[in-house]
């Protein structure tokens, strides 16, 4: 009787797991990519008794976490302040076990040891009995993502079967991720730059650089200094606001009274505390000046691009 009982449930699981990836593919062959990850995680934490399944992006340059996706059962608020960035120093001890590839258990955060009272803390925040997650690896092995499950309503322990349905998971994830990035860096490269030149006259020679080139202007005194994406910064004789009347408005804003930027040249605004801080494509951080931020928002908005 036993051994048909394991035969009867071997055979469930197998087709529950053939189910699970062809639902996988078909979401994420036909639907956006945000819904397809959003049924995904519902699919995870139903079949695995879960009372939230989350899936974070990081940013080991800035040190943070940000919740991009959240599945919550019944009942269950959600945990994680999405469109937030948190601290990765609450995470540390998370964070070296994800770094090196490897799942993390937290039967209860009562096991938390003393020295990482943050990460206690803010687990009881969100009134986690228990937690498990994998990481999601980049290419070059640097962890950009995580996948997990919380449990609320009771204590649980995830069997090996769900483990690895959640291992596997994390991989279509990543697959696309990754796809995405590089879809992203050969439309770049094809794309042709009809973007018009600017021309900044050095002695008596007068040299056309495309806007493309320019990520910003910043003032330095009486004088200016025009940084570009490659070489080294052109310093002009030339006030903020005479650069602001020759400059197209529909390319470049004012965010400081220091700073005139290259919209286009804008990876990442921070807005975590009073302070905004702009991320350049040449890696630059730049102050938002509050006076500005609300035409900077506005630019964002009109131009589509959900920073």
């Amino acid at each position: 009787m036993i051994s048909g009982f394991l035969r009867i449930h071997t055979a469930y699981m197998n087709i529950r797991r053939k189910q699970l990836w062809y639902d996988t593919a078909k979401w994420f062959a036909c639907l956006s990519r945000d819904d397809a990850i959003h049924l995904l995680l519902e699919r995870l934490g139903t079949l695995h008794h879960a009372d939230r399944t989350w899936l974070t992006q990081t940013n080991l340059r800035q040190h943070t976490t940000r919740i991009t996706h959240e599945w919550c059962g019944e009942g269950i608020p959600p945990a994680l302040a999405k469109g937030r960035d948190l601290s990765l120093d609450t995470y540390r001890s998370m964070l070296r076990r994800l770094e090196n590839s490897k799942e993390v258990y937290i039967p209860t955060p009562l096991n938390i040891a003393p020295r990482y009272q943050d990460l206690r803390t803010r687990l009881a925040v969100q009134g986690v009995r228990s937690l498990y997650c994998v990481p999601i690896l980049s290419a070059k092995g640097r962890l950009i993502a995580a996948l997990g499950h919380h449990k609320v309503l009771s204590y649980h322990r995830w069997s090996r079967l769900e483990r690895s349905e959640m291992r596997q998971a994390a991989g279509v994830i990543r697959g696309y991720l990754l796809a995405q990035a590089r879809k992203q860096v050969v439309q770049s490269a094809n794309t042709t730059d009809n973007t018009p030149n600017v021309f900044v006259k050095q002695g008596s020679i007068s040299k056309a650089l495309s806007i493309s080139q320019i990520t910003c202007i910043e003032a330095s005194l009486n004088y200016t200094r025009v940084h570009l994406l490659k070489g080294h910064p052109i310093t002009k004789y030339r006030s903020m606001e005479r650069w602001e009347k020759m400059l197209p408005e529909k390319h470049f804003l004012r965010i400081h009274r220091s700073y005139i930027i290259n919209i286009a040249k804008v990876v990442e605004l921070n807005r975590n505390g009073g302070a905004w801080q702009l991320t350049m494509a040449d890696k630059s951080v730049l102050s938002v000046g509050r006076m500005y931020r609300k035409k900077l928002l506005q630019r964002i908005k009109t131009q589509g691009r959900a920073i």
